[in-house]
Formats: C-alpha cells, sequence, structure tokens
C-alpha cells in the first residue's frame, strides 16, 4: 500500500536534486529556460552577457531588455563590424517562437550592461534580469576570465 507513494516521491525527488546541482548554470521562467549564463571579468564600465534561451513554452515570446543592479543601464545588443572595429549596438525586441532556441554570444547577439557599479572579478557572479513579452526572469551570469571565449562548463550535460 505504500509502496506507490514511495515510489511517486522517488520520482518526484530525483528531478528536484538535479536541478539544485545544476543552480547556478540554469534559470527559468514563462516558459523560457536559460542555460551558462556567463560574463568576463572586466574593470570597465559595461559588460556582455552570454546565455542559451530555449523557449519551451506554448507561446511566442518576445525579448524586450535586460538589467541588472550592479548598472545603470541594459539592453539586448548586436554586434557588428564596421571599419575594422567591433562594436555591438542596441537590437530593440527579439521574438522566439515556441520550440525555438537562442544562443546569446560573443560576436553575435548579446546582453549589454552598461555604467557598471563595481569591477567584475573571475569566480564572482552577476544578477541580471532578461526582460520579456511573458515578464522578467532573473539569473545569476558566472564570470569568467577576462579573455573567456564561452562557459567554463558549456559542453556538459543538464
Amino acid at each position: 500500500m505504500f509502496r506507490p507513494f514511495t515510489v511517486a516521491l522517488a520520482l518526484l525527488a530525483t528531478p528536484l536534486g538535479a536541478q539544485d546541482e545544476h543552480a547556478g548554470h540554469v534559470a527559468a521562467a514563462h516558459g523560457l529556460h536559460l542555460l551558462h549564463p556567463w560574463t568576463r571579468a572586466t574593470n570597465g564600465d559595461t559588460a556582455l552577457v552570454f546565455v542559451e534561451i530555449a523557449n519551451e513554452g506554448r507561446a511566442a515570446v518576445t525579448l524586450t531588455g535586460a538589467s541588472s543592479p550592479a548598472a545603470a543601464d541594459g539592453m539586448l545588443a548586436g554586434f557588428r563590424l564596421g571599419e575594422g572595429e567591433g562594436s555591438y549596438e542596441a537590437v530593440g525586441t527579439v521574438p522566439l517562437r515556441p520550440g525555438a532556441s537562442l544562443e546569446l554570444a560573443p560576436e553575435q547577439l548579446v546582453i549589454r550592461l552598461d555604467g557598471l557599479t563595481q569591477p567584475l572579478e573571475q569566480g564572482g557572479h552577476l544578477d541580471v534580469v532578461l526582460d520579456t513579452s511573458a515578464g522578467p526572469v532573473a539569473f545569476e551570469a558566472s564570470i569568467e576570465a577576462a579573455t573567456a571565449r564561452h562557459h567554463s562548463h558549456a559542453g556538459h550535460a543538464h
């Protein structure tokens, strides 16, 4: 009689334990799943945040902007190469249909945070909020080396 209840508890407990193990690498809200959020260490005024985003919901979601308590301003920005110089310019909104994924990565689409209030030190974390048409998605980005090209844990399964 207690066996089905015990089995049900075991099935429920396993995913929760797995989520705790990767809590710093995954955020989810409004049908969106954010995986491996990271940024680079910097003493400068601007940080670029990178993250994999999947819309696992049933409705399209529009990414509308971003913010951080550690920055004066935030936005979605795209990489542009002009006259031999790379820069990141505001892109406005980005739609994400159900079942679609999007990777914010160096020299592509990113979250740009301007007016940092403190240096970002390797090994630390940066609180970020992704603004969407479905509501905000708060997450914590790992601060990697200043020269990093990817999240230090990218490529492993979750």
